[in-house]
């Protein structure tokens, strides 16, 4: 397992439109090839990642961006992300990618407020009556989800 790809989506808390995005492709400096597993599941083809910044790179862009909003915090659904960008940022020998920025888990928020037992993230956004944007497994694409499953618990 490695970060192949970042993507995150902005919403403005008070309106509850989305605001800006920013993805890129991480190219990895440990197991650098993506499995034949790895490329059907999440669309993402090695010329993607070959071409990719670097965890550091791509980190310092990143920055850059979230710059632009000092108030920002940021979501995932579940932990599992968390804990990847910090494995990472060990191997990289820097900060992790979101470090300092407040995290939030929507599984877990999703579940507080329906108190249904835990779903997949394309599970839940179909029980809301969502739209699913994208490819399963996609940074962006998953960003994009979770995002509208903000602003259903939001409104």
């Amino acid at each position: 397992m490695k970060t192949i790809e970042i993507g995150l989506v902005v919403i403005d808390l008070e309106t509850l439109e989305t605001v800006d995005e920013f993805q890129r492709f991480v190219r990895p400096q440990i197991n650098p090839r993506l499995t034949d597993f790895c490329k059907q599941l999440t669309s993402i083809q090695q010329a993607d990642v070959d071409s990719a910044g670097t965890y550091v790179e791509v980190g310092l862009e990143l920055g850059a961006f979230i710059e632009r909003y000092p108030d920002a915090a940021w979501a995932s659904w579940g932990d599992y992300d968390a804990r990847q960008l910090e494995r990472d940022a060990g191997f990289a020998a820097c900060p992790s990618l979101l470090a300092g920025l407040q995290h939030f888990n929507v599984r877990k928020w999703h579940k507080g407020l329906y108190d249904d037992q835990p779903k997949s993230l394309k599970q839940t956004v179909e029980s809301l009556a969502l739209v699913w944007q994208g490819t399963y497994h996609r940074g962006i694409d998953d960003a994009r989800n979770i995002a509208s499953i903000i602003k259903e618990m939001l409104v």
